[in-house]
C-alpha cells in the first residue's frame, strides 16, 4: 500500500516543482506598449503687433448738400499697423491706416453751374473689439477718419469760380473678419461706413466739401 501511495504522490510532486520552476523563468512574450499621448494643438493668440497692406474701393457722395458733386466711387489702397490684445476668446485693440484714394466726382447744374469734387486720401485711426474662434476673429470698429478733398465750382451766371483743398475730418464705423492662415500671416475683410467733412450742407460752397459713404476692402497682415 505504501508502495502505491509513494508512487503516486512523488509525480504529483515533481510537477508542482516545475510548475513553480517555470514561474520564476522570465518571459518571453513582448513587453506591452505604452498607450498613446494625445497632445492638444496649441491654441492661436492674436496678441501682438502687425503691419500690412490693404485695398478695395468705394462708393458714396462728394460735395456739400444741395451742392453735390455727385456719385463719387474708386479705388483706394493703403499701409496698415495695429496692435490686438487678447483676452480668453476677446480680443481688443487699435489699428491706424493710411493710404491713396481715386475718388471723384463731377456734376453740372441750371445756369450752367459745374462743380467737380476729389478725394485723394483716406486715413483711419480705430478702435477694434471682437471675438476669437481660434484663428478666426469678427470684429467690429469704430474711430476717427480724415482724407484731402479738392472742390472746384465755376458758376457762369455770375461769372465766378471757387475752388477749395484741404484735409476733412469725420468718422467711421464698421465690421470684418480676419483669419490667420499661417501664424505670422493674416487675411481679412471689412465694411466701413465713414463721413469726411461736411456733405449736409444745403449751401453752395466748396469749403469744408466732404465725403459720406461706403468702403469695402480686403487686407493682408504680417504679426511680429
Amino acid at each position: 500500500m505504501n508502495k502505491y501511495l509513494a508512487a503516486a504522490i512523488i509525480p504529483a510532486i515533481a510537477g508542482m516543482s516545475g510548475a513553480a520552476y517555470a514561474a520564476d523563468l522570465p518571459s518571453r512574450m513582448a513587453p506591452s506598449s505604452p498607450p498613446p499621448v494625445f497632445t492638444q494643438a496649441p491654441i492661436y493668440s492674436w496678441t501682438g503687433f502687425y503691419a500690412g497692406i490693404n485695398a478695395g474701393g468705394g462708393f458714396g457722395n462728394l460735395g456739400r448738400g444741395a451742392s453735390s458733386f455727385g456719385k463719387a466711387n474708386g479705388a483706394l489702397i493703403g499701409g496698415t499697423v495695429g496692435y490686438n490684445y487678447q483676452i480668453n476668446q476677446f480680443v481688443v485693440g487699435l489699428e491706424g491706416d493710411i493710404g491713396w484714394s481715386g475718388f471723384n466726382a463731377s456734376n453740372t447744374l441750371p445756369g450752367p453751374i459745374f462743380m467737380r469734387g476729389t478725394m485723394n486720401s483716406l486715413a483711419t485711426l480705430r478702435g477694434r473689439a471682437g471675438m476669437t474662434f481660434d484663428r478666426a476673429l469678427v470684429y467690429a470698429t469704430a474711430g476717427y477718419a480724415g482724407g484731402n478733398v479738392r472742390s472746384t465750382v465755376i458758376d457762369t451766371t455770375i461769372p465766378a469760380g471757387f475752388s477749395n483743398n484741404g484735409w476733412r475730418n469725420g468718422w467711421v464705423v464698421g465690421g470684418g473678419i480676419e483669419y490667420a492662415v499661417t501664424p505670422r500671416i493674416s487675411v481679412k475683410g471689412e465694411y466701413l461706413y465713414t463721413q469726411i467733412g461736411n456733405d449736409n450742407n444745403s449751401v453752395i460752397s466748396t469749403s469744408n466739401a466732404g465725403y459720406r459713404g461706403s468702403i469695402i476692402r480686403t487686407g493682408l497682415n504680417y504679426r511680429f
